[in-house]
């Protein structure tokens, strides 16, 4: 009996350890199973390159374990568009609705044209644009729609013009039929050539007023111009070759005649404006008719500086001849000694042997040209009499004489202002002389000096004159300097001012500073540069009066 206890408690034992394990297996199972909470979406193929009508899967994917799960079944759809042109003269119009992927038509619906055109012929435009050859439409214009149709198609004609030119002396001329635009020659003439050039050396237009005439080689036959020079009516080509009767300085008629002009300052300093372009400006502004060239002796001018410097300034002085004469000019060499740093400088007599060789030489090389002047002494001064200033002269002009006959003008002592003592005792012998006559207006010169020689018989010629102080600045006495032109003009005397330079003194006609070369306008000019050539330019004037 107790044996069958012990066995029903053992089976029980067995039992009720079966049932646990059961029991945990089965929680353990529980604990296993994944349920899906994040997803994502998938198609089965790229939906863009799918045609449309063609079907796709929509999947729903777990993020987790990847499990993919059929959503639904998809078919692309049509992209439809619906388009409406209006109808027009002559032209139905639709509304039409299709797929912009596949042109599935959905439907098309004709709309009736509205009436017919009235067609009108349209001008053609940016032809300017074209080249000769090129085609281009026509158009008919409807007007009350605007729609276009071609009418015809025409080509860019060639614009043709008649073109002569005459024959020349060894030169064909032709008779041209070609096109404005390009190089199409419809008909060409050659006209022979009517013989060969004769060109005869005169006036080719007179000058008129301020305006300035022409003088060169003109062909007799066919009026060809090989060459020329402006003139004016004040110049050396209508005027010719000067010389002295009794006080007048006269023109090769015999007339009198002014020379009315400008003075360079000092050669050693500004030989810059001693050149064809700006002389030929300063000549167009101020109608001048003589250039004075300054070469100083002193003041490491011609007479102390280097062989090589004196060359230099010898050849200045030949620059700015040859630049007047092609001016048509008068020009005036001017032996400007001063005593200004070398006191010895105030007597001419001083640097007289320098100045036998230079006015030799420059009269020589000069002797065929007869508009040039020669002042054999600027400004003695200090103590130099009139008996050292006639010393000199009776040296110096025979030198010059023995190569030409023009004018000389002569110095005298305080300053060439001492025209009293010339006529004490007045050069003999010597034609074409004249003496020279230097003021500035702002100073007490006495005007009568000069006056009472002309009227006395006397020649002179004022080769230096400013209207202010004689130290070359200082204010322009206006009213003293008209009154010295009054009295210059109604006796003839000719005149020359101080001077050609932006130097900073007043007497310097350009600005100081400016760099200008060959524009002479008012706006760079000082006040005496503008003033005085108002002066030059009336006398011009007043000849066409």
């Amino acid at each position: 009996m107790k044996k069958i206890f012990l066995l029903l408690f053992v089976l029980l034992l067995l039992v009720n350890y079966s049932c646990k394990k059961s029991n945990d297996n089965d929680d353990n199972n529980k604990e296993n199973v994944h349920v899906c909470s994040e997803f994502k979406e998938e198609t089965s193929a790229n939906v863009e390159e799918l045609k449309c009508g063609e079907e796709y899967e929509i999947y729903k994917i777990c993020l987790e374990c990847g499990k993919k799960t059929v959503i639904s079944k998809e078919t692309k759809p049509h992209r439809l568009i619906t388009v409406t042109k209006a109808p027009t003269c002559g032209k139905e119009g639709y509304e039409k609705r299709y797929c912009l992927d596949c042109g599935h038509v959905v439907y098309n619906h004709i709309i009736e044209k509205t009436n017919d055109h009235d067609l009108v012929e349209e001008e053609p435009t940016g032809l300017e644009n074209l080249k000769c050859g090129e085609k281009y439409n026509i158009y008919n214009v409807c007007s009350k729609c605007g729609e276009k149709f071609v009418l015809r198609t025409e080509t860019v004609p060639h614009e043709l013009v008649v073109e002569r030119i005459e024959p020349s002396c060894g030169k064909d001329g032709y008779i041209s039929k070609h096109c404005l635009h390009c190089d199409y020659i419809e008909e060409y003439e050659v006209l022979p050539k009517i013989g060969e050039h004769n060109f005869v050396y005169g006036v080719i237009e007179e000058p008129k007023g301020i305006n300035y005439g022409l003088v060169g080689e003109k062909c007799s036959n066919c009026g060809e111009i090989k060459s020329s020079t402006k003139i004016y009516q004040n110049g050396h080509y209508l005027h010719g070759k000067l010389s002295v009767k009794r006080a007048d300085l006269v023109d090769k008629n015999g007339d009198k005649f002014q020379l009315v002009g400008l003075s360079t300052h000092g050669l050693q300093w500004f030989s810059k404006y001693v050149n064809l372009n700006t002389f030929e400006g300063i000549h167009n502004e101020f109608l001048n008719n003589v250039f004075r060239l300054s070469l100083y002796t002193s003041e490491n001018g011609y007479c102390e500086c280097s062989e090589t410097k004196k060359e230099q300034l010898y050849n200045t002085v030949v620059a700015g001849i040859e630049a007047a004469t092609k001016l048509d000019c008068y020009v005036i060499v001017d032996w400007h000694m001063l005593g200004a740093e070398n006191v010895n400088d105030k007597n001419p007599l001083y640097y007289m042997e320098e100045a036998k060789v230079f006015f030799d030489k420059i009269s020589k090389q000069f002797k065929d040209y007869d508009n040039v002047l020669y002042e054999i002494m600027n400004e003695p001064s200090g103590s130099t009499t009139w008996a050292d200033c006639k010393k000199y002269a009776e040296t110096i002009i025979p030198i010059i004489r023995k190569n030409s006959d023009g004018i000389i003008l002569v110095g005298n002592p305080k300053w060439s202002a001492d025209l009293d003592s010339v006529m004490n005792d007045p050069l003999v012998g010597y034609s074409n002389i004249m003496y020279t006559f230097h003021f500035y207006a702002n100073d007490s010169y006495n005007q009568k000096r000069l006056t009472n020689a002309y009227d006395k018989g006397f020649p002179v010629f004022v080769t230096e004159h400013g209207g202010m102080e004689a130290s070359g600045d200082g204010a322009i006495d206006y009213d003293s300097v008209k009154k010295w032109y009054t009295e210059m003009d109604k006796r003839n005397i000719s005149y020359v001012a101080w001077n050609i330079s932006n130097s900073k003194g007043s007497a310097s006609i350009i600005k100081y500073g400016d760099s200008t070369m060959t524009n002479f306008s008012d706006a760079h000019l000082k006040e005496w540069g503008i003033y005085y050539k108002t002066v030059t330019r009336s006398r011009i004037e007043n000849l066409s009066n």
